[in-house]
């Protein structure tokens, strides 16, 4: 049987523009960490590693689509390197102040994104 959200789901992620598709991402990134603040506050470990698993994730996934062709691609990676690095600190000491730190960057940059988007749009 078809699940019905699963399909909508699907069918809106695959009419987004590449763009909308990136915020997302950003957007996924900050609640994933937000949430393993929350949970290595509570002392739940094995969740928390889950939620930084899947936000070191995103980030390798970012830095695998970075088109080398543009100069801003090698300061991109650069910065989605170091957020990784600082979420796997975090995750292997159990201290959320890793996360902390780069939370403001990585919503930062999905912002820009978010306005980049909206420019294109205009744009068009």
């Amino acid at each position: 049987m078809i699940d019905p959200y699963k399909n909508y789901k699907n069918m809106s992620i695959n009419t987004m523009t590449k763009g909308e598709q990136l915020v997302l991402l950003f957007d996924k990134a900050v609640q994933r960490m937000v949430a393993a603040n929350v949970l290595l506050d509570e002392n739940k470990i094995n969740e928390a590693e889950i939620l930084i698993n899947k936000t070191v994730d995103i980030f390798n996934y970012l830095m695998v689509c970075l088109d080398r062709d543009y100069d801003i691609s090698s300061d991109l990676m650069t910065m989605y390197s170091f957020i990784n690095g600082e979420l796997l600190k975090g995750k292997i000491k159990k201290d959320k102040s890793y996360i902390e730190g780069v939370l403001p960057i990585v919503k930062e940059l999905r912002d820009t994104w978010a306005e980049a988007e909206k420019i294109a749009r205009i744009n068009k």
